[in-house]
């Protein structure tokens, strides 16, 4: 028979996991937001700034290219931010299977 201990233990970490996670969320939501802006107005600059020396058809274009390393920094913001949530939702399933044998090994005991 499955010790009960050992999963009341696995209960417990992903509990802690959960918590560091929701922890980690703030700063990396906070992140996400700081590289939006950033890359927006990097964008809005690089547009002022380039507005006359490129046709119109191609400023979008040219301007994209010039914001490149905030859009990667906004991208691998948005990416960390979205793998923590996934991580929770994961946690979450491993801590309901567990809770799920437990309460299940408790009443075969009984």
């Amino acid at each position: 028979m499955p010790d009960m201990i050992a999963y009341a233990k696995h209960i417990e970490e992903l509990i802690t996991a959960i918590k560091k996670r929701y922890t980690e969320i703030d700063s990396l939501g906070e992140a996400k937001a700081q590289t939006a802006v950033d890359y927006d107005k990097a964008v809005a600059v690089a547009t002022i700034t380039l507005k006359g020396d490129y046709p119109v058809t191609l400023l979008d274009k040219v301007v994209k290219g010039e914001c490149t390393v905030q859009l990667y920094a906004k991208i691998v913001a948005e990416s960390a931010y979205k793998a923590c949530i996934v991580k929770i939702e994961a946690n979450k399933a491993q801590l309901n299977a567990y809770q799920s044998l437990f309460r299940h090994l408790d009443t075969a005991q009984k």
